[in-house]
């Protein structure tokens, strides 16, 4: 079955593009954009790495602090955590301690 894609290049560069509930990327400065609707807009955090889904909008930063998107702004969750991929040959999975 053959699928077809409508694309647009969109000026820049991102080192991190995730998509579930939503879109987002991340620049090689740590800034954030989500795509809303027609554009990319930036977010007011810096991260290394953002991901959006069911959880919602995560985001760590370069100290490893995780914030999470909750009443218009992004919470610090308490804690640190170091997270990894671990992939084989059937699937890919977050690890997190």
């Amino acid at each position: 079955r053959d699928v077809f894609w409508d694309c647009e290049m969109i000026p820049g560069t991102l080192k991190q593009i995730d998509a579930g509930l939503g879109f987002v990327g991340v620049n090689n400065e740590n800034e954030v954009f989500l795509f809303l609707g027609t554009s990319f807009e930036r977010v007011k955090l810096s991260t290394k790495h953002f991901t959006v889904g069911p959880a919602g909008e995560l985001g760590a930063n370069s100290s490893n602090n995780i914030f999470k998107f909750k009443d218009g702004s992004f919470k610090l969750i308490p804690g640190k955590k170091s997270c990894k991929r671990v992939a084989n040959c059937t699937n890919v999975s977050p690890s997190c301690s």
